[in-house]
């Protein structure tokens, strides 16, 4: 009932939020360690964090998919010119 209701269905819900926390952590590794994120103020092309989640995940990851867990990550992630960095920090 839940996919009439949203078009979305709980399981899509529950893997694009975990998507969202990988991409997280993945960038918060980028960014080193509470230190001044030097790495991270050039930010990860959004290819590359497609290639990397896929390899983590074990499973394919679209962009289409990495687009949905930025939007799950809005005000935390700044995305410019393909190019994906930290908001915060």
């Amino acid at each position: 009932m839940d996919v009439i209701q949203t078009g979305v269905s709980a399981a899509d819900r529950t893997a694009r939020a975990q998507l969202a926390t990988k991409l997280r952590e993945l960038l918060e590794g980028r960014s080193g360690n509470g230190g001044a994120g030097n790495q991270n103020q050039q930010g990860a092309r959004i290819a590359d964090l497609v290639e990397e989640l896929g390899a983590a995940a074990g499973v394919a990851v679209s962009e289409r998919d990495v687009q949905a867990a930025l939007a799950e990550l809005q005000g935390e992630v700044r995305v410019t010119a393909g190019r994906v960095t930290l908001a915060r920090g």
